[in-house]
Order: structure tokens, then sequence, then C-alpha cells
């Protein structure tokens, strides 16, 4: 490393909370608490696939897999 230069740090990328709200609802209605999960992630999936066409965030599998 030369001296002087900060070392190089990645930046996080913006994650949709909806998205992983589905994730998290999907696994929750596959292991817990099958109707109201899955009904849960079927909303926060969809509503995070609307959110993805207007914005350009990339966690769209989170979405996906959550709706599925």
């Amino acid at each position: 490393m030369a001296a002087g230069h900060p070392p190089y740090m990645r930046q996080s990328q913006p994650t949709n909370g909806m998205a992983t709200a589905s994730l998290a609802a999907g696994i929750a209605g596959v292991t817990i608490a099958p109707l109201v999960g899955s009904i849960a992630a079927l909303i926060c999936g969809y509503k995070a696939r609307r959110q993805f066409a207007a914005t350009p965030e990339r966690e769209r599998g989170e979405g996906v897999a959550g709706t599925i």
C-alpha cells in the first residue's frame, strides 16, 4: 500500500426492505406459520417487485424468492 492512499473500501448497495421482508416471511411460511407467512411473503414480494421497476436497486432476487 502506497503512503498517503486510504485502503479501498467497498460501498454497500442499498437493499430493499420489502424484498428482505418477503424472503423472511417466505421462510417463515415454510417453517413456522404456513398460512400467515405465505400471504405476507406474497404481498411483500409483489410490492418489492413494483419498487424495483421504479428504482435501480440490485436486490431483486430476494423479492422474487419470497414470492416463489
